[in-house]
């Protein structure tokens, strides 16, 4: 069973604007919540469920960031996801590779910055509705306040 399916659908002008600014909006997430783990006001643990953590980190940028309020809230949820991820990955390949596990070739890397709206957007089932051929995604009103 698929869980995700990848499309590659054609745009009018409207509907790339709607999908850029999203993807800024993810980015900007992504970033910020990238910094602050690198600055330690977040700490990823190995032992915690990603959801765990997420959910903690979730409720405080929907409250505090203002880049949270352009994003449909699973949006929200997969950008921090995807960031939590790729730390957690970061830290268990760092900790193989500092006992002496042979199977990882250099050191690894921290997680960079995502730039040049190159983040992938995972829309939930729930974000996304199919009318005809038409693609209709759920946005924030405040996206579409500033859309106009």
């Amino acid at each position: 069973m698929k869980l995700t399916f990848p499309y590659i659908f054609k745009v009018n002008n409207t509907q790339k604007d709607i999908i850029e600014e999203i993807m800024w909006h993810c980015e900007k997430v992504y970033n910020m919540l990238n910094y602050d783990i690198y600055q330690g006001k977040e700490t990823i643990l190995l032992k915690n469920s990603i959801n765990v953590q997420s959910s903690k980190i979730y409720k405080k940028y929907r409250e505090l960031n203002w880049h949270s309020k352009y994003l449909h809230s699973h949006t929200l949820q997969e950008t921090i996801l995807s960031c939590i991820s790729d730390h957690k990955s970061y830290i268990a390949l760092k900790e193989k590779h500092d006992k002496g596990d042979k199977s990882i070739k250099g050191e690894p890397r921290k997680p960079r910055y995502k730039n040049s709206r190159k983040i992938q957007i995972t829309f939930t089932k729930y974000a996304i509705r199919l009318e005809g051929k038409t693609l209709k995604l759920s946005i924030s009103k405040k996206c579409k306040k500033s859309l106009k």
